[in-house]
């Protein structure tokens, strides 16, 4: 299939798709033309770039699992279960980004996932973009299972792409993406994660990027019954490029509880725009919603903008943030210095103990690759204090 842009439906007809989600293609293409910039100034549609539709602009490397359906896309839109399951609960949300609906209305393939009822499973795939374009995950965690899913993004080549993400969880099920995301220089790379926690349901979000691409993400976790509980965990390593990272939890039902936290490290000339909002509806009884926001700049070339944000409507409910952007100099190696630890080593020491804190509830093996994956894009001199 060319890489021409093509019309909602005509991509819905050539994959057979359902009238619900031609019509949801729509609205979002209709939003994406409605829409301008986003975050401090960072231009949500860039001159002349368009997401062409284009039929499985990725490819998805995984073995099966027991207790785990695994489907392309496409082979989904003719199972009754998950169409249904799906025309309930997808929705575009109200982002206000024109990349990212437009992502939404444009991706030409993807993969689901759909753990089985009281099941207990760990599941691994990579992801390798081969193009411009957009896709679709699709995640469902059945009632009292427990899914854990491991994703790693690679690119061999500059592209624009559009990442969807869609999380169901069911009653007393739990869900755990943790994800990175490293592609080239001369990269745009835009992240919409959305998830609906059923009462009892659990999800945990865990982000590392470290790439040399503009990344542009929004997580959104919608509470809807009661005990439903968030955490989203956003590690940042920034060296040249524009991270505008937008996490939200949205407490819909009683005794709901979330924690958004992020850690983030700006070196180079690199910029992070870091905004959250923790929104607690009119009458909503025990809701608790926590942020916390840590930032180090290793030079005065990088900047780092963070917006924490309170929307607090229901009674009895507790919520709070905290926010500290600090810079590392080279008084903070004082004492590694009379330990007879150099320099630079020291630094990697700290920054690398900084980032990989909230990972410990990680499986070990999926910690080691994070942590690999942070220590090499720190042995950048771009990261180096002063420099």
């Amino acid at each position: 299939m060319s890489n021409n842009v093509l019309t909602a439906k005509d991509i819905s007809e050539k994959l057979n798709e359902p009238e619900f989600l031609f019509l949801a293609r729509e609205k979002a293409l209709n939003e994406a033309s409605s829409t301008g910039t986003y975050g401090l100034g960072i231009s949500a549609k860039e001159a002349g770039q368009t997401f062409p539709i284009v039929e499985n602009p990725a490819r998805y490397q995984f073995e099966n699992q027991n207790n785990l359906r695994v489907l392309t896309f496409a082979e989904a839109m003719k199972d009754e279960t998950i169409v249904t399951e799906l025309k309930n609960n997808l929705k575009i949300g109200n982002s206000n980004d024109g990349k990212l609906a437009e992502s939404f209305a444009s991706f030409g393939g993807g993969i689901v996932i759909v753990a089985k009822k009281e099941c207990d499973v760990s599941f691994e795939f990579q992801s390798e973009l081969i193009t411009d374009g957009s896709d679709i995950i699709v995640i469902i965690a059945e009632n009292n299972s427990t899914l854990r899913v491991f994703e790693e993004v690679k690119s061999e080549q500059p592209l624009f792409f559009g990442r969807n993400i869609f999380a169901v969880v069911k009653e007393n099920a739990t869900l755990v993406f943790a994800g990175s995301v490293e592609i080239p220089a001369g990269s745009s790379y835009f992240s919409h994660k959305h998830s609906q926690v059923a009462s009892e349901g659990k999800i945990e979000w865990y982000d590392l990027h470290s790439g040399a691409e503009m990344v542009r993400s929004l997580t959104e976790d919608s509470l809807d019954g009661p005990g439903a509980v968030s955490f989203v965990n956003t590690l940042l390593l920034c060296s040249e490029e524009h991270f505008d990272m937008h996490n939200v939890v949205r407490h819909n039902a009683d005794h709901t509880s979330s924690h958004i936290f992020a850690r983030g490290i700006a070196g180079g000339g690199g910029k992070v725009i870091y905004r959250a909002l923790s929104d607690i509806r009119p009458g909503i009884l025990n809701a608790q919603s926590r942020q916390d926001g840590r930032f180090l700049i290793t030079n005065s070339g990088a900047e780092v903008d963070a917006i924490p944000s309170l929307d607090i409507a229901g009674s009895e409910s507790n919520s709070s943030h905290a926010l500290s952007i600090s810079y590392l100099t080279e008084k903070d190696f004082f004492y590694p210095a009379l330990r007879g630890i150099a320099p630079y080593r020291a630094q990697a020491m700290l920054l690398s103990g900084f980032l990989s804190k909230p990972l410990e509830k990680l499986p070990d093996e999926w910690q080691t690759k994070f942590i690999e994956k942070i220590n090499k894009k720190l042995s950048s001199p771009l990261f180096r204090v002063g420099e």
